[in-house]
C-alpha cells in the first residue's frame, strides 16, 4: 500500500472539502472474554474519492492521516461514529475530532420516514432514506479484515459503509435546511 500517495490524496480533498463519510473494520475475536483484535481498515469517503487504508500492520498511522483525523474543521459522519473515534484512540493513541453521530442527526430532522421504524443503524437509515437496501452480509462482516489482500466484497462492503454515512450526512443537512 502506498501511504504516501493515500496521504496526498487526504491533504488534497480536505483541501477543498470539509465533509466525509468515516468508518473502521477490524477483525471480529470469536474468543469470549479476549480483547478486540486492532483496527485493520480506515475508510473515508468525500465528494468523489473513497479511501481505504490498510493499517492493521501500523504502530503509528501516517501524519496526514492523524491530522485529518484530529481536525475538527473537518466533519467525519457514520452510525456508531464516537466508537469508531474511542477505538482508533485505544489503537494507535489517535483523538478523533470533528465526529458526527447519524443516529443523533436524526433527531434533528423533520421527515415522515422516521416514523415507519425505531431502528437507525445504517441499513435501516439507507433503506428509509436513499430506498436501497444495504449489502450486509453477514460472512463479509465478519470475515478477515486484516487479511493482505481484502477481497472484492470486503473492498465494496468497506467503500459502501463510508460512501453511505458521507451521503446521509449530505442528505441530512439539506432536510434540517
Amino acid at each position: 500500500m502506498n501511504f504516501f500517495l493515500l496521504s496526498q490524496i487526504i491533504i488534497k480533498i480536505s483541501k477543498k472539502e470539509s465533509v466525509f463519510g468515516l468508518d473502521i473494520e477490524w477483525q471480529p475475536q470469536f474468543k469470549k472474554g479476549q480483547p478486540q483484535h486492532k483496527t485493520a481498515l480506515i475508510q473515508i469517503c468525500g465528494n468523489d474519492t473513497i479511501l481505504l487504508f490498510q493499517v492493521v500492520q501500523l504502530k503509528v498511522l501516517p501524519a496526514e492521516l492523524v491530522k485529518f483525523l484530529k481536525d475538527p474543521h473537518i466533519f467525519k459522519s457514520g452510525v456508531n461514529i464516537r466508537g469508531d473515534g474511542l477505538k482508533l484512540h485505544r489503537d494507535f493513541n489517535v483523538l478523533t475530532n470533528g465526529l458526527v453521530e447519524l443516529m443523533i442527526m436524526t433527531q434533528y430532522i423533520d421527515s415522515p420516514l422516521l416514523m415507519i421504524t425505531h431502528r437507525r443503524s445504517l441499513s435501516a437509515l439507507t433503506s428509509l432514506f436513499l430506498e436501497r437496501n444495504m449489502p450486509k452480509s453477514k460472512s463479509v462482516r465478519l470475515s478477515n479484515w486484516s487479511r493482505r489482500n481484502l477481497t472484492a466484497k470486503q473492498q465494496e462492503y468497506a467503500a459502501c459503509d463510508a460512501y453511505v454515512s458521507f451521503f446521509l450526512l449530505i442528505m441530512f443537512v439539506n432536510i434540517s435546511s
